[in-house]
């Protein structure tokens, strides 16, 4: 027993001091977590961007590619998991572009709310409103662009056609004749087009073509 206390006393006087700088150490690693924590609640991550959208005649949808015909009334709904600016055309081979979407005195405007389904063309007051096929043509062309930003060269381009629309009478909620060929044959929509960013996170486009059934192809 009396050798086993030297030996006990000696290795306590030799027993490792705690370091001084692990308070330090342990402070910083407290701070950094708390950092990213903070970080975490005021930069949350964006989600990836959702839209859905289909052409409507009455309450059935239809696919591009579908038949429709004279008098047919027409609606699109839009759903986006963000704040989206939307513009639907109609390019009626005149080299003149017809505004769909947005129009005025028809709710709702851009930007269409994030969350929710949209029937455009809207309303105006409590009527609501759809396209309705009003020109006997060989079909009727939509082109569809959705962007979380407003885009100013579209804009721009818009209040032009609106213009000419009214110099000549054209019906805002009336379908004009769509082009023979594939071709989009305004050459300022087609300018107007590609201007666009070509990032799908930012914006999306769409073309939905319809034949008149007078001219779809019958099987014998």
């Amino acid at each position: 027993l009396h050798d086993a206390l030297p030996i006990s006393f000696a290795a306590m006087l030799v027993a490792p001091q705690p370091r001084r700088g692990w308070p330090m150490m342990a402070a910083a690693a407290i701070a950094a977590v708390g950092i990213a924590a903070t970080w975490a609640l005021t930069h949350p991550t964006t989600p990836a961007w959702e839209t859905e959208l289909a052409f409507r005649r009455g309450a059935t949808s239809i696919a591009d590619g579908a038949t429709i015909a004279l008098g047919d009334r027409l609606t699109l709904s839009f759903h986006s998991n963000r704040d989206a600016y939307v513009y639907v055309f109609d390019d009626d081979g005149s080299g003149q572009a017809a505004v769909l979407f947005p129009l005025p005195d028809v709710a709702p405007a851009n930007p269409l709310a994030g969350g929710s389904e949209h029937q455009l063309p809207g309303r105006h007051g409590l009527q609501a409103l759809s396209w309705q096929v009003s020109s006997d043509s060989m079909r009727d062309s939509f082109v569809v662009v959705a962007s979380d930003q407003p885009q100013p060269r579209l804009e721009n381009a818009i209040a032009a056609w609106r213009h000419a629309q009214q110099e000549t009478s054209r019906g805002a909620l009336s379908l004009a004749p769509a082009p023979v060929d594939e071709a989009i044959s305004s050459a300022e929509l087609r300018d107007a087009l590609a201007a666009l960013p070509s990032d799908e996170g930012r914006v999306r486009r769409w073309r939905y073509t319809f034949p008149h059934q007078e001219f779809a192809p019958r099987n014998n």
